[in-house]
């Protein structure tokens, strides 16, 4: 039996699972979905679940957004369009980050990508060779890891700092962090899961740090309108962005258009050409009725958000209330993003749980479903869960009561097992 033919017969008899390309063999499907489709599951067995899992607004996009979407497609918008995006979306783009952020930004450093995801994987895919390193902030939105890993990349975590009332960045480690090696950095904020939003003064040093390295930040910035305290910082207020950075956001989070699959990224001119060249090799472009609708919201404004933000910051505020009143649990303020992040450290000692056992738990005897640190950490955070607002209040502290039962009732076992 030659080599090949015994892989075959070790892989069932298949010869394309033997030719699969071995860092996707390693791959597996998110674990954010992997505890949705756990829920799902439960609910159709008759269980009353609470889902405080996926990072998805629970508001529906502006009516006439829809409205347009509909316009569109009676107008016949179903044909092949340029791989960058329509003139036009690329221009409501640029129209958009100079009313948001007050930067210039020129429709042709604007690429049209089928969501942040997308946009992320094409960045990395552009830069990255076999060995090169990237700086991830950890804990961190697992796709990070991911696709470095698939990409012939190695992840270099540096742990956020977590003091009584918020996660910081040390810069002092992201330096020690810094080889020969290190290609990206990338950053997130508003940040995900922590709810960090990286002060401007704390911004503008990383992205100084990384530029007189020679590294290229990648952006990520698809929570920049949740900001319940401060305000965002963009790498894109950096005066040399063109230089070094490569910025990501979508139309999933502000505009509550997760399933749409829209977004963009910008980056210098000579780079969004590079990536459009990719993007026609992958999905030659995005539907044409998406990218109208997608304009139309960019060019209504934001004035319906501010209730959607006031909303937001309500839920966050009475959830955090309801976490600390349970003993032995330590949870920071998110200042942005959509996410509590409570530390369970003292709780699981006092069980004698892992965060995954605890996790499974919660969900098997109460119907709520949370995401254990590990979903977002290789560097060793087994002590934090992550629990998202974007539920009615009704429902978020329904889901809160259930999760304060379930430790008094697991307390109350141990309690009689002694």
């Amino acid at each position: 039996m030659t080599p090949v033919t015994a892989m075959w017969v070790n892989m069932g008899n298949s010869i394309i699972l033997s030719r699969l390309r071995r860092s996707v063999t390693e791959l597996s499907v998110r674990a954010t979905y992997r505890y949705l489709e756990r829920a799902t599951e439960l609910a159709a067995s008759g269980v009353e679940v609470i889902s405080l899992g996926i990072g998805q607004p629970d508001f529906s996009p502006p009516g006439y957004v829809i409205d347009a979407l509909k316009e569109a497609c009676d107008k016949g918008m179903f044909r092949y369009v340029s791989s960058q995006g329509t003139e036009s979306f690329k221009r409501a783009v640029s129209e958009f980050l100079k009313c948001e952020l007050g930067v210039d930004v020129k429709p042709d450093e604007v690429l049209a990508v089928p969501g942040a995801s997308a946009g992320i994987f094409m960045g990395l895919y552009a830069l990255l060779n076999p060995g090169d390193e990237v700086i991830v902030l950890d804990p961190a939105f697992p796709q990070y890891f991911d696709v470095v890993k698939v990409l012939g990349g190695r992840v270099v975590p540096v742990k956020l700092r977590e003091l009584s009332d918020e996660f910081v960045v040390d810069i002092d480690n992201v330096v020690s962090a810094i080889t020969d090696r290190t290609k990206v950095i990338i950053l997130n904020t508003p940040h995900n899961p922590t709810g960090m939003v990286i002060p401007e003064s704390t911004m503008m040093k990383l992205l100084d740090v990384a530029r007189e390295h020679g590294i290229i930040v990648l952006s990520d910035e698809v929570y920049d309108h949740f900001v319940y305290e401060g305000k965002h910082t963009s790498c894109l207020h950096h005066p040399e962005w063109r230089d070094f950075c490569i910025y990501v956001n979508s139309l999933s989070k502000t505009f509550a258009m997760t399933g749409w699959r829209v977004g963009f990224v910008v980056a210098r001119r000579e780079v969004i050409q590079k990536l459009s060249a990719l993007a026609n090799n992958i999905y030659s472009c995005l539907p044409p009725f998406i990218m109208y609708a997608a304009e139309v919201a960019l060019r209504s404004g934001l004035d319906w958000f501010k209730e959607v933000l006031r909303e937001y910051r309500r839920r966050r505020d009475l959830a955090l209330s309801e976490l600390r009143k349970v003993s032995g649990i330590r949870c920071v303020r998110p200042r942005g993003a959509f996410y509590l992040y409570p530390n369970l450290s003292d709780i699981l000692s006092e069980l004698g749980l892992s965060i995954g056992d605890f996790v499974e738990l919660l969900i098997v005897k109460k119907g709520v479903v949370t995401l254990p640190s590990t979903v977002f950490s290789i560097a060793g955070d087994v002590e934090h869960i992550r629990m998202s607002f974007t539920v009615p209040v009704e429902k978020l502290l329904s889901g809160l009561a259930r999760f304060k039962d379930f430790i008094d009732e697991l307390r109350s076992m141990r309690g009689r097992v002694k």
